[in-house]
């Protein structure tokens, strides 16, 4: 970046980061449905959480979580969240969530030995997060893990059923919901793998399988196959079933140097289908854009994202 390209790029996130502070500062009305809009972290250095303040933001949510493992092992400690909620503090900000390690369930997706030692450190890091407050764990089971070309859905669900059935008790117990993170699938037709959910009635029949109140899904708008085709009416149908407990929120016209997805619907009506839905939990803007000659971490785009999401529920409202 040269010296004439600062001052543009320098005003626009102070711009972007002005707007919503003043939109944080406007009370809330009585009745108002009001979602936790948060940043996913990822970085905790000075300027970033400084920066998320400034957006008026109150909570974050953490994905690189193995820095607060205990003493090596692959649990959280209660201490090492603290210690972040304190450095949270620090900002005025509070710690909504946090996402398991993927390689920490290596073992359970594929069904390994040692499955059972690695669902007690899960648990171990649920009693962890509940001591502290957080409210929503993520756990991604993503789908690079190899399934292998002769394993059948069955097996897929049976692993995700025993894995959830030893967890979610505890979960329960600890006041905290789950959301299932399944990720983006591979391209049709990649050999040896297979999405984990390749269809919604998919996802509900695992819910039905595991009914606990704490089993719940990350509605990431592109994870499942078809999806994107009717984001709102698969909000509807998960919502109804009370399973949303992660939003990830893409909106690919909101940014030019995205380009337009014509298949994606206004904001708006998404909006409108987490509201109906009685969503409260998280909300983090997904695949904000990286506009030219960004800011380190692309804050001039999430400024702008997190500007739109806070306008969006202030539409719904009126």
């Amino acid at each position: 970046m040269n010296r004439r390209d600062f001052v543009p790029i320098a005003s626009a996130a102070m711009w972007a980061e002005t707007l919503a502070g003043q939109l944080a500062q406007e009370p809330s009305r009585p009745g108002d449905w009001v979602p936790r809009l948060a940043e996913g972290l990822r970085s905790i250095d000075d300027a970033t959480l400084r920066w998320i303040a400034q957006m008026g933001l109150e909570w974050v949510t953490l994905g690189a979580t193995e820095s607060i493992r205990a003493d090596g092992k692959r649990h959280w400690s209660k201490w090492a969240i603290e210690e972040l909620q304190e450095r949270l503090d620090t900002f005025g900000l509070r710690l909504h969530s946090l996402k398991l390690p993927t390689r920490w369930l290596h073992g359970r997706r594929l069904g390994n030995d040692g499955r059972d030692r690695a669902i007690e450190n899960a648990c171990e890091s649920l009693v962890a997060a509940g001591e502290v407050a957080v409210s929503v764990v993520e756990w991604p089971w993503a789908a690079e893990a190899r399934w292998g070309s002769d394993t059948s859905w069955a097996m897929v669900l049976d692993r995700l059923a025993y894995f959830a059935e030893r967890v979610m008790p505890v979960a329960e117990q600890a006041n905290i919901k789950m959301a299932l993170s399944p990720n983006d699938p591979f391209p049709r037709g990649h050999p040896g793998h297979r999405p984990v959910f390749a269809a919604l009635s998919e996802v509900e029949r695992f819910f039905e399988t595991v009914p606990s109140p704490a089993n719940g899904i990350t509605m990431s708008h592109r994870t499942i196959p078809g999806m994107n085709i009717d984001i709102v009416g698969a909000i509807r149908r998960i919502g109804r079933l009370g399973r949303i407990h992660h939003v990830e929120f893409d909106s690919p016209a909101v940014f030019p140097a995205m380009g337009r997805d014509e298949n994606y619907p206004d904001g708006f009506e998404v909006m409108q289908a987490y509201r109906e839905s009685g969503y409260v939990l998280g909300m983090v803007s997904d695949h904000a854009s990286a506009l030219p000659e960004e800011l380190r971490g692309g804050k001039i785009g999430s400024s702008y994202s997190h500007g739109y999401l806070r306008g969006l529920v202030e539409a719904v409202n009126a």
